[in-house]
């Protein structure tokens, strides 16, 4: 009924799925209050939680895949060998500086699941948090690096 209460809602069930709430604070309900923090752990705990899940399968095949949709569309060349076997979801939050025509990139995250080279499946979130974005850098860009980062994970393992 109430924001308040669709939150505390919220933890009871990412507790029953066993996630550790300590680290994640939920200020808003659409993820741009400044009270909306979580770590890469816990958003690991989540997925992997959401893998055991009855409706994964809808759950995986609605997340963009690497190289071929959504915001990853880009984020690697088409001959990545990490094309089509990323399938995660981005988040970006930003604030314009107006004081020197920058942008503090507050969140660019990147979460979800990765069938590496060698077929080994991850659960996996990379977080860049607090990054001015100066001299040629934009949000595009750190997705391209979150990219090639998982360009790196896919090759390695």
């Amino acid at each position: 009924r109430t924001l308040e209460l669709g939150m505390r809602r919220q933890n009871e069930i990412l507790k029953r799925l066993g996630v550790d709430t300590g680290p994640i604070s939920f200020g808003g309900g659409a993820g741009g209050s400044l009270g909306d923090q979580t770590t890469p752990r816990a958003t690991v705990s989540l997925l992997a939680a959401m893998s055991k899940h009855a409706d994964f399968r809808a759950f995986k095949n609605a997340l963009p895949i690497l190289g071929i949709d959504g915001t990853l569309r880009r984020a690697v060349s088409e001959t990545s060998t990490a094309l089509g076997h990323v399938f995660a979801k981005t988040g970006t939050m930003g604030y314009d500086n107006l004081l020197d025509g920058t942008t503090l990139l507050r969140a660019k995250a990147l979460g979800g699941y990765m069938v590496t080279a060698s077929g080994r499946e991850l659960t996996f979130a990379v977080f860049v948090n607090n990054f001015v974005m100066r001299d040629g850098w934009t949000a595009t860009k750190v997705g391209e690096t979150l990219g090639r980062i998982c360009e790196v994970i896919h090759d390695g393992f």
